[in-house]
């Protein structure tokens, strides 16, 4: 009888223990809530730092380049401030100083014109200052007469914000965004986005030493084979043309045997230096080894291939090169093959080994000379 009135005791406990600690933890949830809901933030609050689960930042984390980085950013505030237009613009660091934009729900035209008067708006606004579209019109300047017509794409408010490496950035934002909200939203935006976008930016750094050729500053052979892959995909996914050429420096030995490795450096530097000057911002230079390069030229077919390697051989055979200690001028001549898909081949391995026939019978004609590959070539190799 004691057994069972001790059994019966213990089982009281415990459900009521289970009941207390349910009652506590529903009181600090309520209590939770009722801070959340009187802290001014609106009636949504997520904070990476706070709020969101630990697997909802592993998201982040996950994310390897900015280009996916910042799009999941502006979502997360577009979501917040229950906006309905969201963009985000920040002059590069390539030497053409393109003003990259990132945007959700911006129309092209606007965002034309958000990034041709990027560097205007930023002299105009104080860091993590704002301007208020509705009151345009007011006065006559240049740059509002420029971005009137913005309001008519929905952009409300355009805020001046810092960023990484002592950059500014302008957030546009459009939507039923309350003004006194703005500050708050924006300076949670960077609280948030800052630390993640500097640990991506320290990845990417990282990750750009390891595909950089150290003489010349050119990615190398392992970045070549990535990109090749990459952009053959993708100029067959969207039915486009796209030419691999592989340039050969005439002679590099017999220079570095006269005069020395330094010298024989000193001129692949300047080869480099003629070539890039000679591509497009989205053409890719890789050092393929030695005296060897390849240049990726996407969505070129073969008559501009053809103009470009000639102009490109007759600029480098014409530039002279003075060398300290040398009392000539020296001058390289360059050896090109070139190759198209789908022309010429329909894979990556394919392109690369047409380039390579096409390289090796410019070179069986004397050197100084460019061929695009024939299938004749192929059936004398």
């Amino acid at each position: 009888m004691i057994e069972i009135i001790l059994i019966v005791a213990l089982s009281v406990a415990t459900v009521v223990l289970f009941f207390l600690f349910f009652a506590e933890r529903a009181k600090r949830n309520k209590m939770h809530d009722g801070d959340r809901r009187n802290s001014g933030t609106g009636d949504i609050n997520i904070s990476i730092a706070s709020s969101e689960s630990p697997g909802n930042l592993a998201r982040y984390l996950k994310l390897k380049n900015c280009d996916q980085l910042m799009p999941e950013l502006l979502k997360k505030l577009k979501a917040e401030g229950r906006l309905s237009k969201v963009g985000f613009y920040l002059k590069s660091e390539r030497s053409d100083k393109t003003v990259l934009s990132v945007r959700l729900n911006i129309k092209d035209e606007i965002d034309n014109i958000l990034r041709e008067n990027h560097e205007q708006i930023i002299n105009r606004l104080e860091p993590d200052n704002f301007i208020k579209l509705k009151d345009f019109g007011k006065t006559n300047t240049p740059l509002e007469d420029r971005l009137r017509g913005i309001k008519e794409g929905g952009i409300q408010y355009l805020i001046s914000i810092k960023w990484i490496d002592n950059k500014r950035a302008v957030l546009a934002l459009g939507g039923s965004l309350e003004e006194g909200k703005i500050a708050e939203y924006v300076e949670r935006f960077q609280r948030e986005s800052l630390p993640l976008v500097e640990n991506i930016r320290r990845f990417e750094k990282a990750e750009a030493l390891s595909h950089t050729d150290s003489l010349t500053g050119t990615y190398n052979h392992r970045y070549f084979k990535k990109r090749i892959r990459e952009e053959f995909y993708r100029a067959r996914r969207y039915e486009r043309f796209l030419a691999l050429m592989i340039l050969d420096i005439d002679e590099l030995k017999n220079i570095n045997d006269r005069y020395g490795h330094l010298v024989g450096d000193t001129l692949i530097i300047n080869f480099v230096s003629v070539l890039s000057a000679s591509v497009r911002s989205n053409d890719i230079i890789c050092r393929y080894g030695g005296d060897e390069f390849c240049l990726i030229m996407p969505e070129i077919d073969r008559e501009s291939a053809g103009l470009f390697m000639e102009r490109i051989r007759d600029a480098i055979a014409g530039h002279k090169i003075n060398v300290e200690g040398i009392e000539e001028s020296l001058n390289l001549t360059v050896s090109i093959g070139g190759a198209v898909y789908p022309v010429d081949s329909e894979s990556t391995d394919g392109l690369i080994k047409a380039a390579d026939m096409a390289l090796l019978k410019a070179k069986q004609e004397g050197r100084n000379c460019s061929k695009l590959y024939q299938n004749e070539y192929e059936s004398k190799s």
